[in-house]
């Protein structure tokens, strides 16, 4: 029987290649071509990967069609951006998308241009990203969506409605400077612009790493929407910025452990509050700071705490009829609540 014998030499080394890590890639220009893409495009940045959008890359023909500047040519009649879709588009971002337009971007692919003039329909400006309905946008862990360039841009602005961003990355926009004055991370086009009826709410779920926000803090605005667009939001991470709703029936739906450092506006429409989640938080803002929702409910097992007299206000602070219903866990009131105005209803597994 044949035995088999390890022989070990202390003097031997044996040398393992390393291989060089490749560089982090880098793509420059816009992908997609706005409303003019196909119906369900897909558009995947891996990790590791940059886009920079594009800046004074093509000029706008009176019948919308584009033609191409001369290399290193900026043009503030330039559509521009990072990434433009149309609508049905699924978008994963796991990298980081960019646009710095500076002060150059004047309108991106979003803008009808038409022969009675580039700033009719939706004039939307140099977004990093931006598309029309039903399209679903993921945002990974690792992934970054930015703007930091010309006054208007927004780092995701959607120009319909049915669309789905769901965030466990970060959606930013850099106001700082000057730059970028009045413009926020997410911006919900009014859906009832040219070619759009209204047909449902718009969707963002921000997960518990989830950031999205302005370098305005809570001065600024992290999430607007403006005319009849409608707005249903789950939030268990961070809004850095208030949320600023327009003429929808809004859904804000916040779990214990989120954060929203700003003011919440529902706007008008009948707008419901829910809080929810297992664990236990204060709405530390205080009812003042939350104006606008009508509908109060409280889901879930965890334990909220309301600081302030339960109210429903409206911008100048007057006092609205609220709803409550308590459909499980504990809702905590600790302030004088004798001159509450509205109906309370306790559900079976709530506790008030």
């Amino acid at each position: 029987m044949s035995k088999r014998i390890k022989i070990v030499f202390a003097a031997y080394c044996i040398v393992v290649p390393v291989f060089p890590v490749e560089a982090a890639t880098v793509i420059n220009g816009l992908q997609g071509e706005g409303p003019g893409t196909a119906d369900g495009w897909t558009y995947d940045l891996p990790a590791g990967t940059t886009l920079n959008g594009s800046y004074g890359q093509s000029f706008y023909n009176s019948n919308g069609s584009t033609v191409p500047l001369p290399a290193g040519v900026r043009s503030d009649a330039a559509p521009n951006g990072a990434i433009s879709a149309g609508n049905d588009a699924t978008i994963t971002v796991e990298g980081t998308v960019n646009e710095d337009s500076q002060g150059y971007a004047n309108r991106g692919m979003w803008s009808a241009t038409t022969s009675a003039g580039p700033d009719v329909g939706w004039n939307m400006y140099a977004n990093a990203v931006d598309f029309g309905s039903g399209t679903t946008v993921t945002v990974s862990s690792t992934g970054i969506i930015s703007t930091n360039g010309a006054s208007g841009a927004e780092a995701i602005n959607p120009a319909g409605d049915n669309n789905t961003i769901n965030n466990a990355g970060k959606i930013w926009v850099d106001n700082m400077d000057g730059r970028n004055p009045g413009s926020v991370a997410i911006w919900f086009q009014d859906d009832s612009e040219p070619g759009y009826a209204d047909n449902g709410p718009n969707y963002i779920n921000n997960a518990a790493t989830g950031i999205i926000g302005t370098a305005n803090g809570a001065s600024g605005t992290a999430i607007g929407t403006e005319g009849m667009a409608t707005l249903d939001m789950v939030n268990k991470g961070t809004v850095d910025g208030g949320i600023s709703l327009a003429g929808g029936d809004d859904v804000i739906d916040l779990y214990t452990g989120s954060t929203i450092t700003g003011k919440v506006d529902g706007g008008g429409g009948t707008n419901t509050l829910i809080l929810d989640g297992t664990g236990s938080e204060t709405l530390e803002q205080g009812v003042a700071q939350i104006t606008n929702f009508t509908v109060l409910d409280k889901e879930d097992s965890g334990t909220w705490t309301v600081d302030n007299a339960l109210a429903a206000v409206d911008d100048s602070g007057n006092v609205l009829p609220l709803t409550v219903d308590v459909k499980g866990g504990t809702l905590a009131l600790t302030d004088n609540n004798t001159a509450f105005d509205g109906t309370m209803t306790v559900e079976e597994g709530g506790t008030l």
